[in-house]
C-alpha cells in the first residue's frame, strides 16, 4: 500500500538527502541576492520561501531520522550563532544588530517546540492532548520567533508545524498544500513585489513561492545520501559565508 504522508515518496525512487539540501542552498542564495547585488530583481525574494519550506521539511525528517537529538539541537545552536555576525552585517551593516535574527533561529526554535509536541505524543498517546501540545507549541514558537524578530515571523512556526504534524497524515500531502496556499496568499496581501516577463508586469507574492520548495521534497527518496562530516557541516557554514560574500560583493560595488 502506498505511503500517503507528506509529502508521499516511495524509498529508494527520487533523489537523495543532499540534493535536496543543495537545492535549498541554491534558493537560499538566489533568495540572498536582491538584498546584496541584484537590488532591482525583488522577486528574487521568493526564493527564500522556496529554501525556507525545504529547511522547514528536512527539520520534520530530521526529528524522526536524528539519531541524537541532542546533537542535532546543539548543531542547529551553534550555526544560529555563528551566523549572527554575518547576518547582522548583511541586513544592517553592523555586527551587532540585535533587533533582527536570522532563519537559524527560526529553525532552531521550531525544533524545539516540534521535539515538545513529539515528547507529549509519546508520552501520552492520546488524540486531544497532543492537539492541544501542538496548538501550544504553536502558539510559543510562533510568539517567540515575532518577539526575537527572526526572519519569517507569524509564519515560519506555522509552516515547520505543518510539515510536521501532515508528515504521516493520510492524505497529508494535500491538506498541507492547501494550508501552505492559504499561508502564502494569505500573506500576500500584506507583501507583495513584482516581475516582469515579456515586458509586462506581473504582481506576486513571495511567500507563495514555498510551494516551489514544496515542490522538490515531493520526489525526495527518504535516502540520506553522501553524509561525512565534511558535507554535513559545509551545509550549514554555507549560509554565513554566503551573507559574508554578498556583503563585501555589495561594499565593493558589484551589481548584476
Amino acid at each position: 500500500m502506498k505511503n500517503l504522508s507528506l509529502p508521499y515518496r516511495e524509498e529508494g525512487k527520487g533523489y537523495n538527502r543532499l540534493v535536496l539540501r543543495t537545492v535549498g542552498i541554491i534558493f537560499t542564495i538566489l533568495g540572498l541576492l536582491p538584498g546584496s547585488i541584484a537590488p532591482d530583481h525583488r522577486w528574487l525574494l521568493g526564493f527564500q520561501w522556496a529554501a525556507f519550506a525545504i529547511f522547514a521539511y528536512m527539520l520534520a525528517e530530521g526529528l524522526e531520522k536524528a539519531n541524537f537529538r541532542g546533537l542535532y539541537f546543539g548543531r542547529l545552536a551553534f550555526f544560529a550563532a555563528i551566523t549572527e555576525a554575518p547576518y547582522n552585517l548583511f541586513v544592517g551593516g553592523t555586527i551587532n544588530n540585535p533587533f533582527y535574527q536570522s532563519v537559524m533561529f527560526t529553525l532552531l526554535i521550531g525544533y524545539v517546540m516540534i521535539l515538545g509536541v513529539d515528547f507529549i505524543k509519546k508520552q501520552f498517546n492520546n488524540m486531544i492532548i497532543t492537539f492541544a501540545a501542538m496548538v501550544a507549541f504553536t502558539l510559543l514558537g510562533d510568539y517567540l520567533i515575532t518577539e526575537l524578530r527572526c526572519q519569517f515571523a507569524n509564519y515560519g512556526m506555522y509552516i515547520i508545524m505543518i510539515f510536521y504534524v501532515f508528515r504521516h497524515v493520510r492524505y497529508g500531502r494535500i491538506f498541507a498544500t492547501i494550508s501552505i496556499i492559504y499561508i502564502a496568499f494569505y500573506v500576500s496581501t500584506i507583501s507583495l513585489t513584482t516581475i516582469k516577463i515579456s515586458g509586462i508586469q506581473h504582481i506576486i507574492s513571495p511567500q507563495s513561492f514555498a510551494l516551489v520548495g514544496m515542490l522538490f521534497t515531493r520526489f525526495y527518496s527518504g535516502e540520506r545520501g553522501p553524509n561525512n562530516l565534511g558535507i554535513r557541516y559545509a551545509s550549514y557554514l554555507f549560509y554565513p559565508v554566503a551573507l559574508l560574500l554578498l556583503y563585501f560583493m555589495k561594499k565593493l560595488g558589484v551589481s548584476i
